[in-house]
């Protein structure tokens, strides 16, 4: 299968995480020999602005450091291809359609939006996917409201969508 991640997983890594047993069962589940991970470029800067965010919180620095090296190290070892359609060199002429829909359902989350703007278009322009699947732990801003994204990507894309949405405490 083919995975595509939000940010949410990455920060289920870290032992300390609420979601890190559910991330860990999914990747024991689907493991890296088997399946091909994919996110999108706007994750890593989720991540980034996160990293800023956990200084704000009082993490220290070896606490942040260590969150950081475990994402890295996954990353490294993981992630096939950070997509990146709102690039300008190789902008997608739906991604801003896309992203600019998604923004209202997401409530103004513009990682978010920009992560699912690239998820259905890698799922559109990638070839050779099995299955495609974003892999949420966000079921508020992903998962409950699915519908709603597959309707209007249906109408700026004008293919059939053959992606799938799913938090990874589902068993898939």
């Amino acid at each position: 299968m083919d995975f595509f991640f939000d940010t949410g997983v990455f920060l289920g890594l870290d032992d300390k995480d609420k979601h890190h047993q559910s991330v860990n069962g999914f990747l024991d589940k689907h493991p890296k020999d088997a399946n091909r991970y994919f996110s999108a470029k706007a994750a890593k800067e989720e991540l980034d602005s996160k990293r800023r965010e956990f200084t704000r919180r009082g993490w220290s620095k070896a606490e942040r450091r260590r969150v950081f090296q475990i994402i890295n190290a996954f990353i490294w070892q993981y992630i096939k291809n950070f997509t990146n359609y709102e690039q300008e060199s190789k902008k997608h002429p739906s991604f801003d359609p896309l992203y600019r829909d998604f923004l209202p359902i997401v409530e103004k989350d513009h990682f978010d939006a920009a992560i699912l703007a690239n998820a259905f278009l890698w799922s559109c322009e990638e070839c050779g996917l099995l299955s495609p699947t974003v892999v949420t732990t966000d079921d508020g801003h992903f998962y409950k409201p699915k519908e709603k994204f597959f309707k209007i990507a249906n109408k700026h894309l004008n293919r059939a969508i053959i992606l799938d949405i799913q938090c990874v405490w589902d068993d898939f």
